[in-house]
């Protein structure tokens, strides 16, 4: 019976020694790293919970690595369009003052195309602006494809329609990029909503004023001519219905005539057979306003029906120039709105990672005093442990010399 019963306790003190051994190990181990979970056996749920944390926390600091990118790329993109925009404000000052007949002449005039030439190339220059990495501003998805090129007095457009993008937070995609298509192929000619004309072969001074809408809901998507049939009537002709809208109208010189929710007039002295258009406006783009402004620079005006010409067609290039600013006005706005977006998002994914910290720390960050207070516990425990092991050892080996 003594040795069965001794045999039994010592069994079960060295599993005793062997616990407390490991628990201190343990401890020893959580206090070197600072982390009370060690592996996932020490706690399956909160090492599940943490788990998810931590996966959470890297998608977040992905989506800020991605705010960052954006904020690059519509930084660039902004100081673009600012430099456009200052660029097609210099173009409308030399067209006001183009436009001003009484002080031109054909030195002024050949000047005034010089420099505007030179602002166009400027602006081909600022669309095939590149980003950061290389790649073109306003390319859309093809950003190793120079998006415009000069094929004589045309710009083409190589790129596509994309609008590349990217995620700044778990419901926030931010399109990092606008085409060139829609940033410079895309403003509106005329007022935006009506663009008028006059036929190359009129033999008057006449001049078609810009349109106006007066009832928004009364037009149409028609195209228009107004027919001189003599030097003080017209007619107005829907062109795509071939339909005459207005019929042997008394002309006088400024005064607005109206029809389907437009209101129209005409200055100067138009002679029988006298043609001038209204129409929806359409899209314009931005180097064709300057390539039109210098092509009517160059043009001949020496004549009453040249000098009618080019008062018409400076007229157009003002009221195109105008658009094309608020286009980039436009545009500007939406990539300031976007980068506001992306500082919002962040400043949110911001305050997560702060929380989540917080909350990973809770899980999984070592409390050092109470650590070190089970340290001492276990280092006392321990040693008791071992001291009566060893005595019940000693009492053992007595008890079997004795045998």
């Amino acid at each position: 019976m003594t040795r069965i019963s001794s045999s039994f306790y010592f069994e079960r003190m060295k599993a005793e020694l062997g616990r407390q051994q490991t628990a201190l190990a343990r401890n020893q181990e959580q206090i070197g790293t600072g982390k009370k979970l060690l592996r996932p056996s020490d706690d399956p749920a909160a090492s599940a919970r943490l788990l998810d944390i931590k996966q959470s926390v890297a998608s977040l600091k992905q989506y800020r690595e991605n705010g960052v990118h954006a904020e690059q790329r519509l930084g660039m993109e902004e100081t673009t369009l600012e430099s456009v925009t200052e660029l097609l404000q210099r173009v409308q000052t030399l067209a006001v003052a183009a436009s001003n007949s009484a002080i031109q002449s054909e030195e002024t005039r050949a000047a005034y195309a010089a420099e505007v030439r030179e602002r166009l190339e400027a602006l081909v220059d600022l669309g095939n602006t590149r980003n950061g990495d290389g790649e073109f501003l306003f390319s859309g998805f093809k950003g190793k494809t120079m998006p415009f090129v000069k094929q004589g007095d045309t710009v083409i457009y190589q790129g596509d329609q994309g609008r590349p993008s990217v995620h700044v937070g778990p419901d926030r995609e931010v399109a990092v990029g606008d085409s060139g298509d829609a940033v410079f192929m895309r403003s509106r000619d005329g007022n935006g909503q009506v663009t008028v004309g006059a036929a190359a072969g009129n033999t008057g001074t006449g001049v078609i004023d810009p349109a106006t809408v007066v009832d928004a809901a009364a037009t149409t998507t028609a195209d228009y001519e107004v027919v001189f049939t003599s030097s003080t009537t017209f007619d107005v002709v829907n062109t795509t219905t071939s339909a005459t809208v207005l019929a042997a109208q008394t002309f006088v010189d400024g005064s607005a005539f109206e029809f389907d929710g437009l209101s129209v007039s005409i200055s100067g002295t138009p002679a029988n057979g006298d043609r001038f258009t209204v129409s929806p406006s359409r899209s314009v783009s931005v180097f064709k306003t300057l390539q039109d402004f210098i092509d009517t620079l160059d043009a001949p005006n020496s004549t009453v029906q040249e000098k009618t010409r080019y008062k018409q067609d400076m007229a157009s290039v003002l009221s195109n120039l105008e658009q094309a600013q608020d286009h980039m006005l436009r545009t500007r706005a939406s990539v300031g709105a976007r980068l506001n977006a992306v500082d919002t998002t962040d400043d949110d994914s911001e305050a997560a990672l702060a929380q989540l910290s917080v909350t990973m720390s809770e899980i999984e960050d070592l409390d050092y005093a109470e650590a070190i207070s089970q340290m001492q516990f276990r280092l006392t425990t321990l040693e008791a442990v071992q001291k009566t092991f060893v005595n019940l050892q000693n009492t053992t080996l007595i008890g079997q010399l004795r045998f």
